[in-house]
């Protein structure tokens, strides 16, 4: 299928009966999320699985093409998962059902986050949300539900959001603009959910365990400490089950993620793992060790920048990270590539340039470019660059991801900037951009493929 086509209604029953045949997260999200979501323009919800899937097409299927409503739903067999999968209540589908399912503590729910139930509450488009998640915001003592749904909620309510608009602050409003409503919104008053977000929160990390455990069967994963240091900590994740190591051993993708650094994105680069990389790869994530409570501190401290005083820097983190993970598999020291995005990305320049680094190849993501803190950019001679930047991004893209490109090919440097559309995140086909980049990498790593 060509680049943008659209696909066609008649694969709606077919991934259906995917869907059905399995149920787990990989299927509800994968399929529902892209697939489905593509054709019929329905967007992903956890509890969208296979049932709710087949309840929905029997209401829509009038609206699709007559090959489309003669295409019947494949009867697939059933994974073992989908055998001891209970689907979520069929009164779900109505806006009563799902206030009552609140009521109670959204039990069984298995969504990431408190995000996904605003969601199944707004794509009703029914005022009588309004005092129900308000209801939420207070005994959450956060707007979190909304914020997913943030047009959707500013749709009902006719008001545009902002970060001053505490839980009390909707509750208040509530109370002086209901008489604008209908009047069933009127008459549905704010509940006190104390108790079932506190249910809610109590099952969160048994949700989390549960949803990951699904999400990543035969995708293992350990994190691992160097030398007990707590603050030298990192996931080593992979190989996969089944996968055969090459006999020049497995090639490493190191990962700096942006932001604060933590293990809080331990899942994304499981996915990265699960959805980017090739099998012969095992994944290292590191943890960026916390040398400072400022908000502003420097996340991955390198030897010219290092104002929190942390006791190692990340390039030393980086070399003490693969010395310890060939303490425990073979790796093939001619592909361990090093991927960083935002906050992540400055140290892989500095980290690159280095004579005794083991990263043979760069991958900067969405990402500043500072020189000044670089050693010797002539260390850069040889080594392959891939860099990718949004022209949309906060960070301009003419001062930083250009320059880095210039300044790194008049040292000698193998340079590649590939372009995505939407800005600042991981928004325009992460996984397939990282294929890309390590696509690109491998193929002008020294003595590459």
């Amino acid at each position: 299928m060509a680049l943008n086509t659209p696909r066609p209604d008649t694969d709606i029953p077919k991934y259906i009966g995917l869907i059905d045949s399995d149920n787990s997260y990989n299927a509800v999200f994968g399929i529902g999320a892209y697939l489905l979501r593509d054709v019929t323009g329905v967007d992903y919800n956890p509890y969208h699985d296979g049932p709710w899937w087949r309840r929905w097409w029997e209401r829509n299927k009038t609206l699709y093409s007559e090959a489309a409503r003669q295409t019947l739903i494949p009867d697939i067999a059933k994974t073992q998962y989908a055998l001891n999968y209970e689907p979520y209540p069929e009164s779900l589908d109505t806006l009563e059902g799902k206030i009552e399912w609140v009521r109670q503590g959204c039990p069984s729910w298995a969504g990431y986050d408190i995000e996904y139930l605003g969601n199944a509450l707004c794509e009703h488009n029914d005022a009588r949300v309004i005092p129900v998640l308000v209801g939420w915001m207070l005994a959450d003592e956060s707007t979190r539900c909304v914020d997913m749904r943030e047009e959707s909620w500013e749709r009902m309510t006719g008001i545009d959001t902002n970060d001053a608009q505490t839980p009390e602050w909707w509750a208040q409003w509530w109370a002086d603009n209901k008489s604008g409503f209908p009047e069933d919104a009127q008459n549905t008053p704010i509940p006190d959910l104390t108790a079932a977000v506190a249910s809610f929160r109590d099952s969160e990390k048994v949700r989390d365990a549960r949803r990951q455990e699904q999400e990543f069967e035969g995708f293992p994963a350990e994190q691992r400490t160097i030398d007990g240091d707590e603050k030298q900590s990192y996931f080593q994740i992979g190989p996969r089950e089944g996968a055969t190591m090459p006999e020049s051993g497995w090639k490493v993708m190191l990962i700096l993620p942006g932001g604060d650094g933590s293990a809080d994105f331990h899942p994304f680069c499981r996915r990265i793992h699960m959805h980017a990389l090739p099998e012969d790869y095992v994944a290292v994530q590191l943890v960026a060790p916390v040398w400072s409570d400022d908000e502003n501190r420097v996340v991955w401290p390198s030897e010219k920048l290092n104002p929190q005083d942390g006791e190692f820097t990340t390039e030393q983190f980086i070399k003490a990270a693969v010395e310890d993970l060939k303490t425990c598999t073979e790796i093939d020291e001619q592909n361990v590539f090093a991927l960083g995005w935002s906050s992540g990305g400055p140290p892989l320049y500095v980290n690159s340039v280095l004579d005794d680094s083991p990263v043979t190849g760069t991958f900067v993501a969405m990402s500043v470019f500072h020189p000044q803190n670089i050693s010797d950019i002539s260390g850069a001679e040889g080594h392959p660059y891939f860099i990718l930047h949004s022209p949309g991004d906060w960070i301009p893209i003419d001062r930083h991801a250009r320059v880095a490109v210039e300044q790194l090919g008049n040292a000698g440097a193998k340079t590649r900037l590939q372009l995505y559309s939407g800005g600042h995140g991981w928004v325009d086909d992460p996984y397939g951009n990282i294929r890309r980049g390590i696509q690109w990498l491998q193929e002008n790593v020294e003595g590459g493929e």
